[in-house]
C-alpha cells in the first residue's frame, strides 16, 4: 500500500505533536510506503525505510500559494507516485484525489462552526479566516471517503448539522503522552512565582474566558485568607492576549496574575503536577487536549460545563458555566475548601485519563488507515 500524507498545515504546536507521534509508532507491514509532504522547517527524524519525507519548498508556507499548489498539482503527484490513501490529518484537503485513490480527514476545528463564539471576535482577518475554514472544512468532508473523527461531540455534531455528508467514520480522541503520568519532583519551576498557584493552560483567545476567570479570582484573593497565585500558561499574541494585560495592568494585579506565555511542552506536566487547581473554560473544543493533560495530573479541576468537557471528564472535574463570574469563583472556594471531596475527584479524574492512552490513539489510527485501501 501507498500511503500519502499531507502535513503542509502542521507548523508548530498540536499538529506538529500529532506528526511525531503518529510516526513514532509504525505498523509492522512490510508492503507499506509512506509519502509524507511537510513544511521545509520541520524537522523529521525516520530512520525507517519504508518512509519517505519530502520536503515542500518555502513559498508554500504561504496559504495562497499552497493553496494554488495543492489544487493545481498534487492530484498529478499522487498519479505519479500510484497513491492508494491521501491522509489530510488538518483537516482541509484542497485537492480531489485521482480515481481509486481514497481521500481520509480528521474533523478537528469546532471554532468556526459556533456563531456565537465568533460573534465575540471583532472584523479581522483573523474571522475572516475562520469563515473561510469552515467552507474548506465541509468542502473535504463532502469530498472525503473516510473521516476521524475525535469525540462523539464532533460527530454527533456533523450528523445532526450536515446530515447529507456521507463517508465511513471513526471516532479516535487524541491520546495522553506518558511523560504526563511520571511524577515530577515538587520544585519551583523557573518562571513561576513563589508559593502556591491556580493554573490555566490555554492561549488566550474570547472562548477560553480567561478574563472571567481573572475577575473571579481576584475577588476571591482579596476577600479570603487564601494566599495563591494565578498562572495563565499560553501564546498571549492575540486581540484578546492584550485585552488581558490591559486587564491585569489596570486592576493591579501584575503580583496575582503572571502569564507565562508559551513554554516548551515539556515543562506542563510539572506545572500541572504542583498545582492546587487546574482550570479549563474554553467553550468550543473538539477533544479537549488540555483537560485530559489535566486529568492525568491528580490534582481537582475545575472545567467548563460544555460539551465535549463533560464527555471526556465524566464526573471527575467540577464544572462551572465558563462565562458566569460568580460560578467560577464558588467553584474554586469548594475545591479549596473541600479537600477530601477534591482528593476523590482528582483520583477518580487520574483513572479515567487512562481511557485516552496515545498508544492507543495512535494504534486505532494507523489500523484505520490501513484498512481503507
Amino acid at each position: 500500500m501507498n500511503l500519502f500524507i499531507d502535513a503542509l498545515s502542521a507548523r508548530d504546536g498540536g499538529g506538529v505533536t500529532y506528526i511525531h507521534n503518529l510516526l513514532s509508532s509504525l505498523p509492522k507491514s512490510n508492503n507499506l510506503k509512506i509519502y509524507i509532504l511537510v513544511q521545509k522547517k520541520l524537522k523529521l527524524d525516520i530512520l525507517d525505510k519504508r518512509v519517505f519525507v519530502l520536503k515542500a519548498f518555502a513559498f508554500l508556507d504561504n496559504p495562497v500559494i499552497r493553496f494554488v499548489w495543492q489544487s493545481l498539482f498534487l492530484r498529478r503527484y499522487l498519479k505519479k507516485l500510484k497513491i492508494n490513501s491521501l491522509f489530510v490529518p488538518g483537516g482541509i484537503c484542497f485537492t480531489r484525489p485521482p480515481k481509486n485513490c481514497n481521500l481520509i480527514t480528521i474533523f478537528r476545528n469546532m471554532l468556526p462552526f459556533d456563531s456565537s463564539q465568533l460573534q465575540r471576535y471583532p472584523l479581522s482577518i483573523f474571522k475572516i479566516k475562520l469563515l473561510l475554514t469552515k467552507f474548506f472544512i465541509l468542502k473535504s468532508l463532502k469530498i472525503a471517503n473516510s473521516v476521524i473523527y475525535i469525540s462523539k461531540f464532533g460527530r454527533n455534531f456533523i450528523r445532526k448539522n450536515y446530515s447529507h455528508l456521507s463517508h465511513k467514520y471513526i471516532i479516535i480522541p487524541h491520546g495522553i503522552d506518558n511523560k504526563f503520568y511520571q511524577k515530577k519532583k515538587k520544585e519551583r519551576f523557573k518562571l513561576c512565582p513563589k508559593g502556591k498557584y491556580i493554573l490555566y493552560v490555554s492561549r488566550l483567545e474570547y472562548y477560553k474566558n480567561q478574563l472571567q476567570l481573572i475577575k473571579a479570582f481576584s475577588k476571591i484573593i482579596f476577600k479570603s485568607k487564601f494566599d495563591l497565585k494565578l498562572l495563565l500558561v499560553g501564546p498571549k499574541n492575540t486581540d484578546y492576549g492584550k485585552k488581558v494585560e490591559n486587564h491585569i495592568k489596570r486592576h493591579n494585579l501584575a503580583e496575582e496574575v503572571h502569564l507565562l506565555g508559551n513554554i516548551n511542552h515539556d515543562y506542563l506536566p510539572k506545572l500541572y503536577q504542583n498545582a492546587e487547581i487546574n482550570i479549563f473554560l474554553s467553550e468550543v473544543e473538539n477533544c479537549p487536549n488540555i483537560l485530559l493533560e489535566a486529568l492525568a495530573a491528580n490534582k481537582p479541576i475545575l472545567c467548563s460545563n460544555k460539551q465535549p468537557m463533560i464527555e471526556f471528564g465524566g464526573e471527575s472535574p467540577f464544572y462551572c458555566n465558563p462565562r458566569n463570574i460568580v460560578e467560577i469563583e464558588n467553584g474554586i472556594k469548594k475545591i479549596l475548601n473541600n479537600k477530601s471531596l477534591s482528593k476523590k475527584k482528582s483520583l477518580e479524574g487520574f483513572k479515567r485519563s487512562k481511557l485516552y492512552s496515545k498508544n492507543n490513539s495512535i494504534n486505532n489510527t494507523w489500523h484505520f488507515l490501513l484498512n481503507e485501501e
